[in-house]
């Protein structure tokens, strides 16, 4: 009996400045300039920090706290970029795309993992589109547009955790032109069942797109757009993906919550909300000739970061970001085996 795979992982493709032709700016917010008149809530990065004007007219007014500027208290990137040099306690500086706290007086250390004398806070905002955290979030007003460029062939895309109006995908070929344009709502329309819901039904964002049709150029053009006033993204994941086995009826789908939840003395709730991840056990059959085929490949991916997907899934909740927990492989029939997979998203 011929299996039509539909269950794929996909290894992503690293994405740095070289692959990036055009992005959000590195910083969520603009570094004050002493020669900007600002006006009531716009927000400027400053020693660290990020700061609310509280007044219009607000001209070489250095942010500190009273009746010009409030301190938000978030740490934005809006540091400028590392060179050598000497550096005091806790100057910010972007390095590597990520920003970095100095730690020491008279620093002249590189940032880097291994030093001592850094703190890294994070990546900048235009690469935690790539850092493999699904809660840092990309944002800009106005919306979001990446253009990519890759050496290697991009046959599969999934834009996560997004927030906006709608996201679009094109692709476009130095030689053949545009060979990839759609538009995907990110709206969930699907609780829509009569006209009441219609009127009435709080809106709610379809916040994942699963593109796994791009035509296999390498070195073509691939802009990721999402439109909105305000639109943000948690990663955009771009590779080939690699066809395993065919999904089953029970699949089970969820979240694993860190949200601490317990009750005083007097059964009062305390919640501390916390990031959840996704989870995914695949129910899938596969060719018992390609059990170590499927088996190795499982293997090879088990702690690196990969994403796991059905075919046209996304509705169904059938795709996450992440690691295989376990997976155990049965030999049902000398023809088909039978395999469940664990898959805990990232956080």
């Amino acid at each position: 009996m011929a299996i039509e795979p539909n269950f794929h992982l996909m290894a992503p493709l690293s994405v740095t400045d070289a692959e990036i032709t055009s992005g959000p700016p590195d910083a969520e917010n603009q570094v004050y300039d002493a020669g900007t008149t600002y006006a009531t809530d716009d927000l400027v990065w400053y020693g660290g920090n990020v700061w609310q004007s509280l007044v219009d007219s607000n001209t070489g007014n250095t942010p500190v706290e009273g009746v010009n500027w409030t301190d938000l208290g978030e740490v934005d990137e809006g540091a400028d970029k590392w060179t050598a040099g000497t550096y005091a306690l806790n100057v910010y500086k972007v390095h590597n795309s990520a920003l970095w706290r100095s730690d020491e007086d008279s620093n002249s250390d590189e940032p880097t993992a291994t030093s001592t004398k850094w703190t890294r806070y994070g990546a900048t905002n235009r690469h935690k589109a790539f850092d493999g955290f699904l809660q840092d979030m990309v944002s800009q007003s106005g919306g979001i547009n990446y253009t990519l460029v890759f050496a290697d062939l991009v046959t599969d895309l999934a834009i996560m955790r997004a927030a906006g109006n709608e996201a679009r995908v094109t692709m476009t070929d130095v030689t053949d032109g545009v060979v990839y344009d759609e538009t995907f709502p990110l709206q969930d329309d699907s609780a829509i069942i009569d006209a009441w819901a219609y009127c009435f039904a709080p809106f709610i964002f379809n916040d994942t797109v699963l593109v796994n049709d791009l035509p296999p150029y390498a070195g073509a053009e691939i802009v990721v757009s999402i439109e909105g006033a305000s639109a943000s993204v948690a990663q955009i994941v771009l590779g080939s993906g690699l066809a395993l086995g065919t999904v089953k009826t029970g699949t089970s789908v969820g979240i694993e919550s860190y949200s601490v939840k317990e009750r005083d003395d007097f059964n009062r709730s305390i919640i501390a909300a916390r990031p959840y991840s996704d989870t995914v056990d695949f129910d899938l059959s596969i060719p018992a000739l390609q059990v170590g085929y499927v088996k190795r490949r499982l293997a090879e991916r088990e702690a690196i970061p990969t994403l796991y997907y059905m075919s046209d899934g996304a509705p169904y909740g059938a795709i996450a970001y992440g690691f295989s927990q376990n997976f155990d492989i049965l030999h049902s029939t000398p023809v088909i085996a039978d395999c469940v997979l664990e898959i805990e998203g990232l956080g």
